[in-house]
């Protein structure tokens, strides 16, 4: 099988949540979006390595990072969800992958302690003599045995690590023990802002008895199987990025579940390399994906001058119920629904083609229109259809559009030129949306100290791979 990076991230999109249909709305999406990816990034990943839980709450494969942070009602979604689902302990949350804010379930958890606790890696001064573990992280540890749990103030008194010189090192070590699954965040405080730190082991101590009775292999099996799942296509060097293992363990793991059938071998264009797939993957899906009516074109290639052609009566007589016996009801539902693409203009930056048939204009649209909007009319008795495709198959820049039809046929023939295809009924959500997004950053709008943007900003900081 040989597949594209547009159509693997088309793929993605639906198993990441990064469609309006199936983001996350609430602290119950996000618990289910947890337990159904298995693990998942919070806040940050990068090419598609991992599900991310804040692009499932934006619905969008590459949203736009926030000027204000402590008031995107994306981010305000997966901060409360991070501290509600940690303190009812329905997931892990910590710095487990490439220490960045990861989420695992406690169904994946076990699989992740017996590989990262393997025979001789229990006791953290074993790791420390053996060089496994840093000075500072040694010195963490010995404070939370001797009492815990603490809050972060309290943690770097009882370490030697308060002076305001040592923060740097003492966030290394942390990181360092997370990753490590050393220790874990059970708690936020906000008055004043800090963290509650616990021994993992405490914590987690059913799923750890678990993981006692897991192998190796069987661990590594089982999270490799439900990687596969969700981002559908890999490559070795992809994956020790990931979760840090040695060529030759993820060699054995991926040589097992080829044998078992559950992962089969293929190309990807323009790519030397050999590539992994899930071995459920076949052409319906890719078939099936394209076809629901979501762009599956990447945002960097729509950012100058995106268009969006609609296909003005199928948009109309789809989502509305109109009396075509009354004389100008078709002109009301046509001005209706320039009203509504005016609206819905002044939130983005694109243009907009609505194109009519055009055997019946009497009535034609009078309503004025901004720059961006263009209203055209087929010639009678020539349907609006092959108006829309000769413009898609005379672009030069046919990854820019994307034509918004239900009239499947259509579809069909725009997507043979290139261009993206949605729904009607996918845009009219889109809008619905758009409009309910004020509603939603009330909702999720985090009141923040300067403390605790910093926070935020350190989230988001760039990092070093």
């Amino acid at each position: 099988m040989t597949l594209g990076w547009d159509e693997i991230e088309n793929l993605r999109d639906q198993t990441f949540h990064r469609t309006r249909e199936l983001q996350l709305k609430d602290i119950d999406d996000a618990e289910h979006f947890v337990n159904e990816t298995g693990f998942c990034f919070a806040f940050k990943m990068q090419k598609s390595e991992l599900p991310c839980m804040w692009h499932a709450a934006a619905g969008e494969r590459d949203p736009d990072y926030p000027v204000h942070v402590q008031h995107d009602p994306y981010i305000g979604l997966v901060w409360d969800a991070k501290d509600a689902l940690a303190a009812q302990k329905k997931a892990y949350y910590g710095k487990a992958l490439k220490k960045r804010p990861t989420f695992i379930s406690l169904d994946f958890f076990p699989s992740f302690y017996r590989l990262r606790k393997q025979k001789d890696g229990h006791d953290y001064i074993v790791d420390y003599m053996r060089g496994r573990l840093s000075q500072d992280a040694r010195r963490i540890m010995d404070a939370l045995t001797e009492r815990s749990p603490l809050v972060t103030s309290d943690l770097k008194l009882a370490s030697a690590m308060a002076h305001p010189h040592k923060r740097a090192a003492f966030d290394r070590a942390m990181a360092e023990l997370q990753s490590k699954l050393y220790i874990v965040k059970i708690a936020e405080f906000y008055d004043p802002f800090t963290f509650l730190w616990d021994l993992l082991e405490r914590r987690f101590a059913d799923e750890i008895a678990a993981a006692k009775h897991l192998t190796e292999d069987a661990a590594r099996e089982k999270i490799v199987t439900r990687y596969f799942h969700t981002v559908w296509v890999s490559e070795p060097a992809a994956m020790a990025r990931l979760f840090g293992w040695q060529p030759a363990e993820i060699d054995k793991t991926l040589d097992s579940l080829i044998e078992q059938g559950r992962l089969i071998r293929m190309t990807v264009r323009g790519e030397k390399r050999p590539y992994f797939a899930i071995a459920t993957l076949n052409q319906a899906d890719i078939c099936r994906n394209e076809c629901q009516g979501r762009s599956g074109i990447k945002r960097e290639d729509v950012m100058d001058h995106p268009i969006y052609i609609i296909d003005g009566y199928n948009y109309i007589l789809r989502l509305w119920r109109i009396d075509r016996s009354q004389e100008h009801a078709l002109w009301e539902a046509r001005e209706r629904l320039i009203h509504q693409m005016i609206a819905y203009l002044g939130q983005k930056k694109m243009r907009i083609h609505i194109v009519f048939d055009g055997q019946d204009v009497k009535g034609v649209a009078t309503t004025p229109r901004p720059a961006g909007i263009v209203v055209q009319f087929s010639n009678a008795p020539a349907k609006a259809d092959p108006l829309i495709i000769d413009f898609v198959r005379k672009s030069k820049s046919p990854g820019t559009i994307t034509v918004v039809t239900s009239d499947k046929p259509l579809a069909e023939s725009c997507a043979h030129h290139g261009c993206a295809i949605m729904s009607v009924e996918a845009l009219a959500e889109e809008m619905a949306q758009d409009h309910q997004k004020s509603e939603l950053s009330d909702k999720y709008d985090v009141k923040m100290t300067p403390k605790e943007v910093e926070e935020w900003l350190r989230l988001f900081s760039g990092e070093k791979e």
